[in-house]
């Protein structure tokens, strides 16, 4: 009876070292990944958290009608704000899914680089839409001034982005 006793008590000691050591190597891995997420979210929710904003609340042009396009302004930036949050999520998921399996990275890989190349060619679609209908298709003179510099900047951020990412994937491609 003592002898079990002191099975189990050493058992119980040992078991949640164990558990402890486990937690801790794997811990450093986790908290990159962590990290990599949350810098992440913090680089693409401004945009996100405007787009949202901006088509909820505007009054002054976001509802304006187009002359030629059955979207507006409202549209382009509901669908953007939307999107991101799915993209983002889809990165979030797909970074914290990694594991030290090689053959479930590259299926996890694999899937991210099929959807961000898709959302590569939506994102640049979908931002000459909205230039067109920010620059041509409204009268962006009745807009308030955050929501015109909001808008224009947005707009020009994403063209500069997209023309970077389009530049240093062809210099992958070259390689």
């Amino acid at each position: 009876m003592m002898e079990s006793t002191n099975a189990i008590q050493e058992d119980i000691e040992t078991g949640p070292k164990e558990v402890a050591g486990t937690v801790m190597k794997s811990n450093p891995e986790c908290c990159l990944k962590m990290c990599f997420s949350l810098i992440f979210i913090a680089i693409c929710s401004p945009f996100i958290i405007c787009d949202l904003y901006y088509a909820y609340t505007d009054d002054s042009c976001v509802h304006n009608p187009t002359k030629h396009l059955s979207i507006g302004l409202y549209d382009y930036l509901m669908v953007s704000g939307y999107f991101g949050v799915a993209m983002c999520a889809v990165y979030v998921i797909s970074m914290l899914s990694l594991t030290t399996s090689e053959d479930t990275n590259k299926c996890i890989l694999m899937v991210t680089t099929t959807i961000s190349y898709l959302y590569t060619m939506f994102s640049i679609s979908w931002v000459i839409v909205g230039a067109v209908i920010f620059w041509s298709e409204i009268d962006n003179s009745t807009c308030a001034k955050s929501t015109y510099s909001y808008v224009m900047a947005s707009i020009i951020i994403r063209l500069i982005g997209i023309f970077v990412v389009v530049c240093a994937n062809s210099k992958d491609g070259n390689k």
